[in-house]
């Protein structure tokens, strides 16, 4: 199974000549990372119905607006 993890490392000294300690903090972000990709696809889906739709109703009304012009 996959997982996405965001990580954030860390040296941590005792005194400045060498790191002493090594810190390591690592989250699942998993379940972000799923509700980001939902999130861009139904956007995408939106962008589309609405460039069918604009094309839907532009191509009906080329006609009638030549006609009056």
């Amino acid at each position: 199974r996959e997982v996405w993890v965001r990580k954030f490392v860390s040296l941590l000294y005792e005194d400045a000549s060498a790191p002493s300690h090594f810190m390591a903090l690592v989250t699942d972000i998993t379940d972000e990372r799923a509700a980001l990709a939902a999130q861009h696809e139904a956007m995408r889906q939106k962008d589309e119905f609405l460039a069918v739709l604009a094309h839907e109703l532009r191509n009906p009304l080329a006609p009638i607006r030549t006609s009056v012009a």
